[in-house]
């Protein structure tokens, strides 16, 4: 799980930069949707990296999966991020949440080529 380590405190230190930015006052409604876009994007990323690994540990110990909700929970938390979004726009801006969810899959990206590069050379 190096991967979602290394990506789990990328998106920190994006929160982290978005608070700092929200403290002084620079783009305050696009930092809290960035906030809330990434807080929900690392929320799905890691249930969908405990549900691979579960699958995957499945599979090797040939243990019938299971189906699970746990697609239908990720689009919902997005679907209630957008709702918060749109019901409260003088608090949050939707481009800035939208920028925060759409960062996570890239910064998984990122990590994971990085994790294949250095599994590759050693």
């Amino acid at each position: 799980m190096d991967v979602m380590r290394k990506t789990r405190q990328t998106t920190y230190l994006f929160i982290a930069l978005a608070l700092l930015f929200y403290a002084i006052h620079l783009f305050p409604r696009s930092m809290l949707g960035f906030i809330l876009g990434q807080t929900i994007g690392l929320v799905n990323a890691r249930m969908l990296a405990y549900r691979i690994q579960h699958i995957g540990g499945a599979q090797k110990s040939n243990i019938p999966i299971r189906p699970g909700i746990g697609t239908g929970i990720r689009m919902t938390l997005v679907a209630i991020g957008v709702l918060l979004v749109l019901r409260l726009s003088d608090v949050f801006e939707m481009l800035g949440f939208v920028i925060g969810l759409s960062l996570m899959p890239f910064n998984v990206l990122v990590w994971g080529i990085w994790h294949a590069k250095k599994t590759q050379s050693s």
